[in-house]
């Protein structure tokens, strides 16, 4: 599965990230999601580390989800999330099944 977006950027400003443009692929819009940005979007989120909670949840995400991300609900959209959890329901919007063995992600940046 893949999903591309057609721009993607890190602000000098808490590594915020900054999309825009068409989405398309198979693996479905949990990154950007434009139909339910104020759910799971990642655009404008700031960077999340565990030692610098920058998201809007409760408690540390990186913390909770064992790594820095764009959190906006936490594992929402977190490529590198805990994907052999069943404790992780609908991951990726639901294209990964809860308790997945997702083995590898790969995150490519194409310079324009």
């Amino acid at each position: 599965m893949y999903e591309k977006y057609e721009y993607f950027s890190v602000s000098p400003v808490q590594f915020q990230a900054i999309l825009s443009g068409q989405v398309t692929g198979t693996l479905g819009d949990s990154f950007y999601n434009t139909t339910k940005p104020e759910e799971t979007s990642v655009h404008l989120m700031p960077f999340t580390t565990y030692d610098q909670d920058n998201d809007p949840s409760p408690g540390n995400c990186a913390v909770a989800y064992g790594g820095g991300w764009w959190y906006r609900n936490c594992y929402h959209a977190f490529l590198n999330g805990p994907w052999s959890s069943t404790q992780w329901s609908n991951p990726w919007g639901g294209a990964v099944p809860s308790g997945s063995d997702v083995k590898e992600t790969i995150m490519m940046i194409k310079r324009r």
